[in-house]
């Protein structure tokens, strides 16, 4: 069947030709050819996702800007300009071309044909054709980098030592693409290669992400040799741009507050923190990022453009491990469910939070009833209905991935027991942030699938308002006091501070609760980490006497170690029974409860109103019920647990 015998019904609106809901039906526009400059001429017509007629599906981001007019079954209307460029790149000058694009085919205003087109998704990118990856337009820099990806071999070796090299690979995987939800599907949903273009170059994506993954160990031996073996990642800002910036004239700082000035920051590529602006959309010019390389084309053998190779290398990592992300996404197809698919691509964005859950819909696993596009639904009941289907279908939750929301900023509709499943860029910066806080997933799992079928400790009401959950009672909060580990500095004052504020503590203790010593020996060896033991005990003795100062040499390398900007706004809660914890500082206060719930030791802090509120994930140590509690337990009735271990019926709403 051919684009042309398709049914092409016109509505109200002759742009968009009537779909029949009932016989998977799809729009496709048919692109006329024209020159780089010609008005851009579109029809659009019906199509049978049944038939065989070829397409290519279009993987672009929006994007922003000033719209381009355009001329659609005859329509003057705009689109805009990212998409725009891209279809002037892709046209031909001689042929028509068939393509599939969501801002054109799909009638966005109408909720009904959105819920209806997102169904298809999974069909209408596994039988496209052809998926096309469009990055916006390219530059000297840009040919260059794919250039080399393609070539392979020593022109991927380049990357170790070029510097307008490396900045120029920053910049494509700067692009505002890498970010956007729905490519996740796009590109794992393809049948066929996908094809990366940016500009009037192209490259397939297997090649793409083959010279990437070359360029990701390339970094990581780069960074494995560096002169500073336990360089902070997260060192303040401050510090790190006193290292790297040389010229007075670079040193600009916002308010005496050590705060690099963004423009310059947003312009270097050596910038740890920088997030890059993608220009693609702008019609000319390079982006800022490939503007910096211009000023970086030293001689990579002095000590000043190492050291700017080696700093650089972490944040180029960081970006290439993001693109990496999607191709292992791409491999694993359907293999995890919602919740795993939901965890493991936080860092992408959506305008709309509820593409968070929507866009992951058609590479998810649901061995059982499936969540479903409604748009026509709020944010927190799809939030809901999605971690409803993680807890019953797959014997987990959000609770140590995603953070609630405070009471203060929870609307008077979204539950306290349902996670913010859109999370920011920026993990660390949100109120609730339960990230590094125990158990870890991979020590909750074991526990939750031992307990066989999961709905029979926990179950919700029918309107999903409502959360019943088993758990026990591990005590009442009598104290709070927050934690700042941004630097040394601050290490050492909030330890002082709960030196004197606490009865005589063993330093495990203090090192396992505060200094969370679980997630911070990942990053150590052996010999490292048994040293932060030994010098901790002695820093947290000496600290029994308040005329005691840590000195740099004994103790700088262990506070260095703690310091991590990620435990920002956490506080230390001490129970009635003299227990301690960590949580999110998120209005805890002291006559909150802490509860171990989901018939496993999972801490949270809940509160009792009219029924318990959910506040946050808590670490809680040194009370009775340890994470190994069911290694034990042959029993698995809710009602000999409630007889036999002192459970109970915790309804949150």
């Amino acid at each position: 069947m051919s684009l042309a015998s398709s049914t092409t019904l016109i509505g109200t609106d002759p742009r968009y030709p009537i779909i029949d809901p009932r016989r998977g039906q799809i729009r496709l526009i048919r692109l006329h050819p024209g020159a780089a400059n010609d008005d851009i001429v579109i029809d659009v017509a019906v199509h049978d996702l049944s038939s065989t007629c070829k397409y290519a599906a279009l993987s672009y981001a929006w994007g922003e800007g000033e719209c381009c007019p355009i001329s659609i079954n005859g329509v003057p209307t705009v689109i805009r300009p990212n998409l725009c460029n891209a279809l002037r790149h892709l046209r031909s000058p001689s042929a028509r071309l068939i393509l599939w694009v969501d801002a054109i085919c799909i009638h966005q205003a109408s909720t009904a044909e959105r819920n209806h087109q997102v169904a298809l998704m999974g069909q209408i990118y596994s039988t496209a054709h052809q998926v096309i990856v469009w990055l916006g337009q390219g530059s000297e820099y840009t040919d260059q980098v794919l250039t080399s990806l393609r070539s392979g071999g020593r022109s991927i070796e380049a990357f170790s030592t070029d510097l307008r090299l490396r900045c120029g690979l920053t910049a494509v995987c700067s692009r505002s693409w890498f970010t956007r939800m729905w490519v996740v599907q796009e590109v794992a949903l393809a049948t066929r290669d996908p094809r990366v273009r940016c500009g009037m170059m192209e490259i397939p994506w297997s090649v793409f992400v083959r010279g990437l993954a070359r360029v990701r160990d390339l970094l990581e031996e780069e960074i494995s040799k560096t002169e500073y073996p336990h360089f902070k990642f997260q060192k303040s800002m401050e510090v790190i741009a006193a290292e790297l910036l040389a010229s007075p004239e670079k040193k600009k700082l916002w308010d005496g507050l050590g705060v690099i000035n963004a423009t310059w920051w947003s312009q270097s590529m050596l910038g740890l923190n920088a997030r890059y602006e993608d220009q693609s959309h702008s019609g000319g010019g390079y982006t800022d990022v490939e503007r910096a390389g211009q000023n970086y084309s030293v001689d990579s053998s002095s000590g000043s453009a190492k050291r700017t190779l080696r700093k650089s290398a972490y944040n180029l990592k960081a970006k290439v491990s993001q693109v990496l992300l999607l191709d292992e996404v791409r491999r694993d197809r359907c293999a995890h469910g919602l919740g795993i698919q939901i965890a493991r691509t936080k860092q992408f964005r959506a305008s709309d939070p509820r593409d968070k859950v929507y866009a992951l819909l058609a590479i998810s696993n649901f061995p059982g009833k499936t969540v479903t596009a409604d748009y026509s639904l709020p944010v927190e009941r799809v939030f809901a209905e999605a971690t409803v289907n993680i807890i019953t279908q797959h014997f987990g939750h959000g609770y140590n991935t995603f953070p609630l929301l405070p009471n203060n900023l929870r609307i008077r509709e979204w539950p306290s027991w349902v996670p913010n499943l859109s999370l920011p860029e920026s993990v660390g910066s949100i109120p609730g942030d339960p990230t590094d806080l125990c158990p870890r997933d991979y020590e909750l799992q074991p526990l939750l699938t031992a307990l066989g079928d999961i709905t029979h400790f926990t179950n919700f009401s029918a309107d999903l308002t409502v959360m019943k959950v088993l758990g026990l009672h591990l005590g009442t909060i009598k104290s709070v006091m927050p934690i700042d580990f941004w630097d040394a500095v601050e290490v050492l004052m909030v330890l002082r501070r709960i030196r004197r504020a606490l009865p005589p503590t063993d330093s495990d203790l203090i090192l396992d609760v505060v200094v969370a010593r679980s997630q911070l020996v990942e990053s150590l060896d052996e010999e490292s980490r048994r040293f932060l033991d030994q010098n901790f005990r002695l820093l947290w003795d000496s600290l029994a006497d308040s005329t005691f100062q840590a000195d740099q040499k004994t103790f700088g390398w262990t506070l260095e170690t703690i310091a991590d900007p990620r435990r920002l706004e956490r506080v230390l809660i001490v129970t009635e029974s003299g227990q301690l914890g960590l949580c999110p500082q998120v209005g805890v206060k002291p006559g909150d409860t802490v509860a171990g719930l989901f018939g496993i030791n999972f801490p949270m802090i809940l509160r009792r109103e009219r029924r318990d509120t959910m506040l946050c994930v808590a670490h809680l140590a040194a009370h009775r019920w340890g994470h190994d509690f069911l290694k034990d337990m042959e029993v698995k009735d809710p009602e000999v647990l409630e007889k036999r271990h002192g459970m109970k019926w915790f309804t949150i709403r």
